[in-house]
């Protein structure tokens, strides 16, 4: 729950390393802030475009948690976020990029938390409107598959351009 709600992909990455080899005291506020200031933020992707990815996520909405994230391997290391919260019909998701594409997923409520085949069925058929019926995960390879300066030597390189983590589904770690 501590890095659920960290923005920043390589801050996530970051504070989850330092967790797991016991370096508590090195997590410093930096690393666990849910998101930057803007001058911090721009000082950071000023080291490198990377750094920003997930740092313009929207923020989060009260007692929202984020239940996974799908991260791709672009220049800003692009972040698109599947998150859940309370609320009097149950739990209830929303999909949110850092480019306010507007997305559309199912389950918008459950009763109980998602089993892990329900996240990957929400993965898998949640569309946004600039996609035209294709899924999370399946859309920025055929984006990059099908760009008109597709060179077929770069095929091999999309095999882990997206990757999908989840600090509650720990078994979703991985490319897709």
């Amino acid at each position: 729950m501590l890095l659920s709600r960290i923005k920043g992909e390589h801050r996530k990455r970051d504070a989850r390393k330092l967790l797991e080899t016991g370096w508590m005291e090195e997590l410093r506020e930096f690393l666990l802030a849910e998101g930057l200031d803007d001058e911090t933020r721009a000082m950071v992707s000023r080291m490198h475009p990377m750094l920003m990815g997930g740092e313009y996520l929207p923020d989060y909405e009260e007692d929202e948690v984020e239940i996974a994230r799908v991260s791709l391997k672009s220049t800003t290391a692009d972040v698109i976020s599947i998150r859940a919260r309370p609320s009097p019909e149950g739990i209830r998701y929303r999909i949110v990029d850092e480019y306010e594409k507007v997305f559309h997923c199912g389950p918008e409520v459950s009763e109980r938390p998602l089993t892990m085949g329900e996240l990957i069925e929400l993965v898998d058929k949640t569309e946004a409107d600039v996609w035209q019926g294709r899924d999370l995960v399946s859309c920025w390879r055929d984006y990059n598959l099908e760009a008109d300066d597709y060179d077929p030597e770069y095929a091999e390189e999309l095999v882990d351009f997206v990757t999908v983590s989840s600090d509650f589904y720990t078994q979703l770690q991985g490319v897709v």
